[in-house]
């Protein structure tokens, strides 16, 4: 767990242990409700690389793997690989549907909830702290303000109080915040000073929000009930988070220290994030699997230096003097962790096919129109621009090196691919139940089909995944 409680047990079967025994077993000493039993999963974790396993999955035979594991699926140094220990987890699953999670909250339910709610506040509260998240200023005080007073109601020992909270600002905040500006040289009394202004300013805007939620005397389980909603609230929450690189635009005054972007893409059932690599991290795409069109692409052979490599294409908008101009992007993302990208969209993706096609038979059998009426729906300020709006948002297509085409599948800007059209969308096949790397899981052409047919060989191993 992500507080650090440990739950120990013997299992007669020893290492032919499934991972659905030390599920069950977790569950039953956490005193979890069946209701849960689908909102957690067992992982194998390190500060490397982070699998979900699935419950025929035996944990003895992964740790024997986890080297070579190490070595297909990250960019860790041989030395590190070496003396890397993975463990087992108990976290939230990823697939677990959000609607599904906040049910939980149920008032009614509260005895039997309790626990799997200090849990999900717990991992969220990681995710917050550690900045994993794309979150503003501004989410990190709000968020700050209640977990203090959380703090606060479950441990009135601890006497914090709105005058008292300078000793525990690294407990409620990213590094990040409290530290000074980096660049230039400065002296050590210069950067103490500064250290000192950063924390002053935080513990300012952390008693504001402190007090206010304070004021409302809430207790402990709806204060995190409260954190939960907040985070709920942001469309990367539960995302798995996957390392890669892409292409910077192409500038001849780089042309001598040009190197590749390292990038975080965030994945969850709804939507893909590209996060760029500062702390905390910046969004720099933002697309629900509705507006995205995705292709894999196999490492080339020869050589060890080449990745695999997952391409995405999506809708965009480019601003010409009189006026904007609708065109397709594409980027592509070189990582060793492409094949469980691909897999995972393709499972989502598959997922949302399916529960649109219960709805469809639902509302025959009620005898209704299968496909529900259109509605049009504004995003965006009046006299505001999509394209604006992502502006606004922290949207950075600019900063990635896409190829641009034009309605006629015309290159007008190039990105320095070879393809030279856009993909055609194609629906996957609906009702699937596979799981990531299953070979039961489509495997050509399931989103995309490139200007060239390309031979796709099923993922090599059954996991979803996510390297720290």
């Amino acid at each position: 767990m992500k507080e650090g409680e440990s739950v120990q047990a013997v299992y007669p079967s020893g290492r032919f242990t499934t991972v659905s025994q030390i599920h069950e077993t977790v569950m039953a000493a956490l005193g979890l409700p069946s209701e849960a039993v689908d909102c957690f999963s067992i992982w194998l974790s390190s500060k490397h690389l982070q699998l979900q396993l699935k419950s025929y999955h035996l944990p003895c035979k992964l740790f024997k793997k986890w080297k070579d594991l190490l070595s297909q699926y990250t960019n860790t140094a041989y030395d590190d690989i070496c003396q890397d220990e993975p463990i087992l987890t108990f976290q939230r699953n990823t697939f677990f549907p959000l609607k599904e999670e906040r049910k939980m909250i149920d008032p009614k339910k509260k005895s039997e909830n309790e626990k799997a709610i200090d849990l999900l506040y717990n991992e969220a509260v990681f995710n917050v702290t550690k900045t994993r998240y794309p979150l503003e200023e501004t989410d990190y005080h709000e968020l700050a303000g209640i977990q203090a007073a959380t703090f606060a109601v479950e441990h009135p020992g601890e006497g914090l109080t709105s005058g008292n909270l300078h000793p525990y600002l690294q407990t409620f905040y990213p590094p990040h915040l409290l530290e000074p500006p980096t660049g230039g040289q400065k002296s050590l009394l210069k950067l103490f000073r500064q250290r000192s202004v950063e924390h002053s300013l935080a513990e300012e805007k952390l008693r504001g929000h402190f007090e206010k939620v304070a004021s409302k005397r809430l207790s402990a389980h709806n204060l995190k009930i409260l954190y939960l909603q907040y985070c709920w609230s942001k469309p990367f929450y539960g995302s798995v988070m996957f390392h890669g690189q892409i292409e910077r635009p192409f500038k001849a005054v780089h042309i001598l220290t040009y190197s590749d972007k390292r990038v975080t893409v965030a994945l969850n059932p709804h939507c893909l994030h590209i996060l760029d690599s500062k702390s905390p991290p910046g969004i720099m795409l933002y697309l629900t699997y509705d507006q995205l069109s995705w292709e894999f692409e196999e490492a080339p052979e020869d050589g060890e230096d080449f990745y695999s490599s997952l391409w995405l294409e999506f809708d965009s908008v480019l601003e010409l003097e009189d006026r904007e101009e609708k065109v397709t992007k594409r980027v592509q993302v070189f990582s060793p962790q492409a094949p469980m990208m691909d897999a995972m969209i393709t499972r989502c993706v598959g997922d949302i096919v399916k529960t649109e096609e219960e709805l469809k038979q639902m509302r025959k059998a009620q005898g209704y129109d299968e496909v529900l009426p259109e509605c049009s729906i504004t995003t965006h300020k009046p006299g505001e621009s999509p394209r604006t709006q992502r502006q606004g948002r922290n949207y950075k297509e600019d900063k990635m090196r896409c190829t641009t085409f034009n309605d006629k599948g015309e290159i007008i800007g190039d990105g320095g691919f070879t393809l030279t059209r856009p993909f055609k969308r194609r629906t996957p096949r609906s009702g699937s139940n596979a799981t990531p790397g299953d070979p039961a899981l489509p495997q050509e052409g399931h989103a995309l089909q490139p200007l060239e047919t390309r031979e796709r060989s099923s993922t090599k191993d059954s996991f979803s995944s996510t390297d720290m």
